[in-house]
């Protein structure tokens, strides 16, 4: 049976390494009032975490507390990809 200080122990685990393994995806965090929070101000704000997250894909998104970039896993699909705007100057 896993206790809660058990989670909190696995919890501060995944943020210090900031990312999700296996995998290595980047980790993100989301407090009880929806705040997104980089992996370094949510190990400061432990009691507040209701859950980790990975930004799997979208626009890069901001720690609302210090506003570091937390890039998502495979980019944004709304963004052009290098070979799109590369075909596109060629013509």
């Amino acid at each position: 049976m896993t206790t809660e200080a058990d989670e909190r122990e696995r919890i501060k685990e995944a943020l210090s390494q900031g990312f999700a393994w296996p995998g290595g995806y980047p980790l993100s965090a989301i407090t009880h009032d929806s705040s997104t929070l980089c992996c370094s101000c949510a190990l400061e704000e432990l009691g507040e975490i209701s859950s980790l997250r990975v930004h799997w894909e979208g626009a890069t998104e901001y720690c609302d507390d210090c506003g570091e970039a937390i890039e998502s896993a495979y980019g944004d699909p709304q963004s052009p990809s290098p070979s799109t705007e590369t075909s596109k100057e060629r013509t």
